[in-house]
């Protein structure tokens, strides 16, 4: 007997809802020489526009929430051979909650409110003896906070919230203590700058990728050749003769593109060494992403690896994201990748998008302009923020509950491209 209309949704109700979707971002934290030294792990929620808890108990919900997304998506292995930081509370501590983590990656970061009474100092000392490592965070001197010192690896000092005067009175607070000092939200390079000659042996922010000088007038040699052939990949129609060319002139995209034809990915019973036949057996989807990869290691000479990753989650992101936005995942692919190329060049990115040939709209995103092009690289951009509510401004729109996914195959696809830069 078929059931009534009513029975039927009484088991539609009683069936369980799909868990919440995970949601976490990262970070880096640089070096003086620019180099990843690790990543925070930060806290996302999908309903609000940034985590801001207002309980002790959302603060340590949060924290639960952190150590658990490290255990199911190895944050040790997102950490890229670096440390991971993440924030605790007074209860992880006490509790031996953060004893999940990994002693050899993981970062303890005690965040401002926490009292340095005797139970979370005989806490950390526990941890401490276990292996563990500590950073302070957003600091500043109050009375009693000299108890966290002998603990304290690293000492973060946020540069929105102090000005010089004020960070010579934290550095004469911490004299004697061994502590690392990390710059917190840098966001220039002349702030970096200052930065180093105060002290600061790393640093964390966006200062990475605003370059100093956007006006160089002539590009090298070899860098015009991979520009060539991006705007030779970028036609709707593959010009096959004219990329072999082009191909055959840049002898590191050779390289990459015969090993990657004679690889165990396809499994082929000879070898092939004509570039003409390789070109065909790779295909373009294939070939558009080789490009890809391969600009990105050339340009990325010379600067920070987090960048060369940061480009290629942009066009993975903005690739997967088109489908759910009604844009052309060929072309958003190549904007997210482009997005970044005037920090990777130093050139302006008109100088950039004058050599490729570009839909007009496609130039005016780049160029800075807000329109349907550039909806999948904002709404990246505000997943990494925290900003939920703007998710759905301007016509683009992502479900957040498919956004952590996204956010997540695009970050390790990003990862496993530069962890085969050499290939």
């Amino acid at each position: 007997m078929q059931p009534t209309h009513s029975s039927a949704n009484a088991n539609l109700s009683d069936r369980p809802k799909p868990a919440p979707a995970r949601h976490f971002a990262r970070q880096p934290i640089f070096d003086r020489q620019q180099q990843v030294f690790g990543y925070e792990f930060l806290y996302r929620s999908g309903g609000q526009n940034h985590f801001c808890a207002a309980s002790a108990c959302e603060s340590d919900s949060a924290t639960r929430m952190m150590v658990d997304n490290s255990v199911l998506y190895d944050f040790e292995s997102l950490a890229t051979r670096g440390k991971a930081f993440l924030n605790c509370t007074r209860e992880s501590l006490l509790s031996g909650l953060v004893t999940l983590l990994p002693a050899r990656s993981t970062v303890l970061e005690i965040v401002e409110d926490i009292e340095p009474d005797s139970e979370v100092l005989e806490a950390c000392l526990g941890l401490r003896n276990l292996g563990y490592r500590f950073s302070l965070d957003d600091f500043a001197p109050r009375p009693g906070l000299e108890r966290f010192l002998p603990f304290a690896d690293y000492i973060k000092i946020d540069f929105r919230l102090s000005n010089a005067s004020h960070r010579a009175e934290i550095r004469r607070f911490l004299e004697g203590c061994n502590a690392r000092l990390i710059a917190e939200k840098v966001e220039e390079h002349e702030e970096f700058s200052v930065a180093v000659e105060e002290g600061f042996d790393l640093f964390q922010g966006y200062f990475f990728c605003r370059p100093d000088v956007l006006a160089r007038n002539r590009i090298p040699a070899n860098h015009l050749s991979y520009i060539q052939i991006l705007a030779a990949v970028s036609q709707p129609l593959f010009d096959w003769h004219k990329i072999e060319k082009l191909v055959r002139q840049e002898p590191s995209l050779c390289y990459r593109l015969l090993r990657l034809v004679n690889s165990a990915n396809y499994a082929l019973r000879y070898e092939i060494s004509s570039i003409e036949r390789a070109l065909i057996v790779v295909g373009e989807e294939h070939f558009r992403k080789l490009v890809a990869v391969a600009i990105t290691g050339e340009f990325g000479k010379g600067h920070p690896s987090e960048l060369v990753r940061q480009a290629l989650q942009r066009a993975s992101f903005c690739e997967m994201a088109a489908t759910h936005l009604n844009e052309d995942p060929t072309e958003q692919y190549l904007f997210g990748l482009l997005s970044l190329m005037p920090v990777l060049l130093d050139v302006p990115m008109p100088r950039i998008v004058d050599m490729l040939p570009l839909r007009a709209v496609v130039k005016d995103a780049l160029i800075g302009e807000a329109n349907e092009v550039g909806r999948a690289l904002g709404c990246l951009h505000k997943y990494q923020a925290g900003e939920w509510e703007c998710l759905g401004c301007d016509g683009a729109f992502v479900d957040p509950e498919q956004m952590h996914e996204l956010y997540r195959r695009s970050l390790l696809w990003a990862e496993e491209c530069t962890a085969s830069q050499n290939c």
